[in-house]
């Protein structure tokens, strides 16, 4: 069972939607789009952790998925939930079955693996993020929300 994103509320501004190369060079493109994007919203305090959420997703959907990368990101505020940055990478790939296959093994991992660092490091600094496996079997999303705090 996939992880379904609460719709926070209304869209405040323009959310970004950006197609990403298929290259290494698509976390780069990414973190550049996040931190215009926030610029633009006036919250240049969250850069630093929306890009490397962002960077830590694309690079992901870039190693273990197929083909291109789609980011969105969007700045919601509304009453069901707190006013948020939420970011999605997409890719075709088919991704985790649930969230809870992207958890950690639980200190059992071999800490000088180079990879396998990414979600739990996503899951450390979002304020909440999720899994959606498309039901066609034509991709997966991963999605992150950073709260912002009044």
């Amino acid at each position: 069972m996939a992880v379904v994103s609460p719709r926070p509320g209304p869209k405040l501004g323009r959310g970004v939607v950006r197609r990403l190369p298929a290259s290494d060079r698509a976390p780069a493109a990414a973190r550049r789009i996040v931190a215009e994007r926030l610029r633009v919203w006036r919250l240049e305090r969250l850069v630093g952790d929306v890009a490397l959420i962002v960077s830590e997703l694309v690079t992901n959907a870039r190693v273990h998925g197929v083909g291109s990368v789609t980011l969105r990101m969007e700045f919601t505020v509304g009453t069901r939930g707190p006013a948020c940055v939420h970011v999605e990478v997409h890719d075709l790939g088919m991704g985790p079955r649930t969230r809870d296959a992207a958890e950690p093994d639980g200190g059992g991992a071999d800490r000088d693996v180079e990879h396998g660092r990414g979600l739990p490091l996503v899951a450390g600094i979002a304020d909440r993020w999720g899994v959606r496996n498309s039901a066609r079997g034509k991709g997966c999303t991963v999605w992150a929300d950073r709260f912002i705090a009044s």
